[in-house]
């Protein structure tokens, strides 16, 4: 019968025994030894010497060491050690046995052997998120502490952060167990307790405004926010506490009310700590698997943290630039801080979405002390924007949307050197006939709404690869890439059929605005589009000189 049990239970039920000149054996051991060490306990009857092969190298003596004591004193035999399996794995053991000496001088064990693997693997995820937590709370500019509630109602800190302790120039071990009383004034140490009694009562997370008198440093105003913590009793233990230093913000709020919305969120944000970071904050263990991640993060790049989890962050964050093509994993600033244990100053970088495309972010990123790195990101795509934008303002004619002068150039110049030198190009230089006369007559609104529409008819008849742009006054400029001359002809035949036809000045009763175009080609060589448009600008002027509203080519370049 006990045999049967035995083959249910998650461990060995055995009988143990040593004689005095050392010879061991296992008269009796159920079934689950072969679980346990992967030794069938038929081949222990007699010797034990199987058993003990299995135990990790690392563990023998200790185990040697407790079988004598409990040998020579007959006391319980206890401990916590490991057997390595035939394929490798490791098996967390914890034996107890009471003992019985026999006649002969020999001792028997009657115990029984729990395999505790997942109990040891469980602790040590515990501690592993316990210090990962420690190690990102302590770089927060908030101070955080702990506070234990006695059954009696006393209080007592249990810990606090870095930023505590320095601002309160006192160690962690004056303050770990210290009551209120023993680091506070008397005044300051009953109004602590006053808050922490008040949260008690509510049973809920309390916030409020505090000054706080510090030696050294003076008056400071904090945001604090205590939340009580039920313990294994129904009671509660705990109160966690985050303290914001708000007296700069409450100095802006009296000297300026519309502050109030942005000092509050900040509160706010930093109250929730990681929860509602409006940063992403994400962390990696040594291997560089995804092991937190935050809301902020979910939200900035899709992936939700059940997705993340696991995952190595360089394969499915940073595995390619902006462009597709591949990053080395040693350009991954996420896997140098994690090889090299170094940290990385803010700086600007890209992560993947979820949907494939690149999120510009600015970011910063920390080894942790025992392997891998926190991450610290925020979506910049907004700059980036803003920097398009400025950038684009830059280069544009604010009137007429055209490429200005100085960007038309660049950009010339720029498809000037990447072009085929089999290609033709030709360029194009035009301006409005007696502009000035349609300023003086109608005034400079109706002259810009002149130049406007003109804009508007280069727009619809250049092509995509085209460039266009405003040189200054009525003065226009095109380069056609891909283009003869005689095909420039025709388009600027029909710019100047459309301008006859379509530009009309505003207040003149339906009288339209005529142009006058050069055409000219750039010559083989040419690295500049200054000879090109010199030679159109020559044409145009004969264009003028031959009457106006009409277009002249000029010239093919002198060879040299």
């Amino acid at each position: 019968m006990l045999h049967k049990i035995s083959q249910h239970l998650p461990g060995v039920i055995y009988v143990f025994k040593r004689t005095p000149q050392g010879h061991m054996s296992f008269p009796y051991a159920s079934e689950g030894m072969k679980r346990l060490c992967g030794v069938d306990p038929e081949l222990l009857r007699e010797d034990a010497s199987a058993f003990f092969a299995t135990v990790h190298p690392d563990d023998r003596a200790a185990m040697m060491a407790s079988s004598d004591r409990s040998m020579a004193t007959l006391e319980p035999w206890r401990l916590l050690y490991r057997h390595v399996l035939p394929d490798g794995r490791i098996v967390w053991a914890e034996g107890e046995a009471s003992t019985e000496r026999q006649p002969d001088g020999s001792v028997l064990w009657y115990g029984f052997i729990a395999n505790v693997t997942e109990r040891i693997l469980t602790q040590e995820r515990l501690a592993r998120s316990e210090r990962l937590f420690r190690s990102m709370v302590e770089h927060l500019e908030e101070l955080m502490f702990l506070v234990a509630v006695e059954p009696d109602g006393a209080f007592r800190y249990l810990a606090g952060n870095r930023a505590l302790y320095e601002l309160l120039c006192v160690s962690p071990e004056v303050w770990k167990g210290a009551r209120p009383r023993e680091l506070f004034a008397p005044e300051q140490a009953a109004h602590f307790e006053a808050m922490y009694r008040r949260c008690l009562q509510e049973g809920k997370t309390l916030r409020y405004e505090e000054r706080l008198e510090i030696p050294n440093v003076g008056c400071r105003q904090f945001q604090t926010t205590l939340t009580p913590i039920d313990g294994e009793a129904g009671r509660i233990e705990l109160i966690v506490g985050v303290a914001v230093d708000v007296t700069e913000r409450n100095r802006l709020l009296r000297a300026a009310e519309e502050q109030w919305q942005l000092a509050e969120q900040r509160a706010r944000t930093i109250e929730v700590l990681l929860e509602s970071a409006g940063e992403g904050i994400f962390a990696v263990d040594p291997q560089e698997n995804v092991v937190l991640w935050n809301p902020a993060a979910e939200r900035i790049l899709g992936y939700t943290a059940d997705e993340m989890r696991g995952r190595c962050a360089y394969e499915v964050l940073h595995s390619r630039y902006p462009d597709g093509t591949v990053m080395p994993r040693e350009a991954c600033l996420i896997h140098q801080a994690v090889r090299e244990r170094r940290s990385f100053p803010p700086g600007e970088d890209y992560f993947l979405h979820r949907d494939g495309h690149a999120v510009p972010i600015r970011l910063t990123v920390s080894p942790l002390p025992d392997g891998g790195a926190v991450v610290i990101f925020t979506d910049i795509t907004t700059l980036k924007q803003m920097e398009a934008e400025l950038r684009r303002q830059a280069g544009t004619d604010s009137l007429t949307g055209l490429a200005n002068r100085r960007a038309f150039f660049t950009a010339g110049e720029r498809l000037l050197a990447e072009r085929d030198p089999a290609w033709p190009i030709a360029v194009l230089m035009f301006d409005l006939d007696h502009f000035k006369q349609v300023n003086d007559r109608y005034g400079h609104a109706a002259g810009d709404q002149v130049l406007r529409s003109v804009a508007a008819i280069l727009r619809e008849t250049l092509r995509e690869q085209d460039l266009a742009g405003r040189l200054g006054g009525e003065e226009f400029a095109v380069v056609l890439p891909h283009t003869t001359v005689a095909g420039a002809r025709q388009l600027a035949e029909r710019l100047r059929q459309s301008a006859a036809e379509r530009v009309r000045i505003p207040g003149s009763g339906g009288e339209t605005v005529t142009i006058s175009v050069g055409v000219a080609a750039v010559a083989p060589g040419e690295t500049t589009l200054d000879a090109a448009l010199s030679r159109a600008d020559a044409a145009l002027y004969a264009a003028k000189e031959g009457g106006r509203n009409r277009v002249v080519v000029a010239p093919e370049a002198r060879r040299e």
